[in-house]
């Protein structure tokens, strides 16, 4: 969906005395993508992979072989999310799904992979998926009860990581701050016509929390 978030794509124009941020996510990170650049305009130089990174077998494979990291940039941080594709309905949308043991053995790959950068590495929680989001379900508890295993075996893998690492995994959650904006909440966040992605005003809001949790660290 590159061409609903213009610019996410463009060449970075490249500051070196500021460092280096880089994003890996789906459609989601995509759409927010614009707006951390934005906020981070006079403190970091923020990339992202040039493209949607998908489930997380897609992520393994980028960040192993695939290219994501083949640059040799010494990122300063590195903010990542698998999830949405990762849980999609397995009888709706059985290509993206994956199951949530493999999924959370794929985590711990990826950020065994990631640390070997030395970046600060920061998790952004999966947001939350409302009713009759195209690709899950037509139930928003339903939705809800197929996402907990993946939120929980998320949070597992990082508190593993975390019990051994020199330099912890932070987390910043779009998880609650999108939940309080569902539709039926009276907000401007979702986008009805394409949920679960957002209007400009929840893309912008997803934006701002990401770029203060990356302020922090550089």
């Amino acid at each position: 969906m590159p061409a609903t978030y213009p610019g996410t794509y463009l060449p970075v124009v490249r500051d070196p005395a500021l460092p280096d941020v880089l994003i890996i996510g789906d459609s989601i990170s995509i759409g927010y993508t614009p707006y951390v650049r934005t906020a981070l305009a006079n403190y970091a130089n923020v990339h992202r992979v040039p493209e949607n990174g998908m489930n997380s077998d897609t992520g393994l494979t980028m960040v192993t072989e695939g290219g994501w990291l083949s640059n040799c940039r010494r990122y300063k941080v590195i903010v990542c999310n698998w999830g949405l594709h990762d849980l999609q309905d397995p009888v709706l949308v059985p290509s993206d799904n994956v199951p949530a043991s493999r999924y959370t053995t794929n985590l711990a790959h990826i950020f065994k992979v990631l640390a070997k950068t030395n970046a600060q590495i920061i998790w952004a929680t999966t947001t939350y998926i409302p009713a009759s989001s195209p690709g899950f379900t037509q139930s928003a508890n339903r939705s809800e009860t197929l996402a907990a295993p993946y939120k929980t075996n998320a949070a597992s893998a990082i508190t593993t990581y975390n019990a051994t690492a020199t330099k912890t995994i932070q987390t910043v959650d779009l998880y609650t701050a999108s939940a309080a904006h569902h539709p039926t909440s009276g907000s401007n966040w979702y986008d009805g016509a394409l949920m679960p992605h957002f209007l400009s005003a929840g893309y912008s809001g997803l934006g701002t929390l990401v770029a203060n949790a990356i302020k922090a660290y550089l």
